[in-house]
């Protein structure tokens, strides 16, 4: 991957967690929390897979994961319901299509769904970045520092040219 892609991916991390703050509201009672800790910055956005362990390209997307920080009030308990990942999502999709700069905003989000996803695409520059945001994963956080400390303890690549 270039740096001018690991740079533009870099801005685009600033964009969204811009948008999602500045843009999530909510005026449904069983959300308000979760818009509450969204606007006040409660949250941390974390790439993970192909683009933090070497393997991404510059057409690989931004897979990015969505978690509130410990002291967002009434959110440590309710993250561990599959309806509140469902509602984190929307309240995502719903900031980002109300911010500039983003384009193809969807969610796939549904009851029973083990992580459900934002997806936009995000023009930084002269790149075009499609994102996909996710809650829920942390077994994804997880193998993706098991793949970069493999990518690392091997100089040869192998790993990397496995992975295309």
């Amino acid at each position: 991957m270039s740096d001018a892609r690991r740079q533009a991916m870099e801005e685009v991390l600033r964009i969204l967690r811009e948008a999602i703050q500045s843009n999530s509201h909510s005026s449904k009672e069983r959300v308000r929390h979760l818009s509450s800790a969204l606007s006040t910055g409660k949250f941390s956005l974390s790439p993970f897979r192909s683009s933090c362990y070497g393997m991404g390209t510059n057409k690989s997307d931004l897979d990015v994961y969505f978690r509130f920080m410990d002291d967002a009030d009434g959110c440590e308990e309710f993250e561990k319901h599959s309806q509140m990942h469902i509602d984190t999502i929307r309240l995502i999709e719903s900031a980002v299509k109300k911010a500039d700069g983003f384009t193809n905003v969807t969610s796939i989000a549904r009851p029973k769904m083990k992580v459900p996803v934002a997806k936009c695409t995000v023009k930084v520059g002269c790149e075009e970045i499609d994102v996909d945001i996710s809650c829920n994963s942390e077994l994804g956080l997880a193998n993706t520092r098991l793949l970069k400390r493999y990518c690392t303890c091997l100089d040869d690549n192998l790993i990397a040219d496995l992975g295309m």
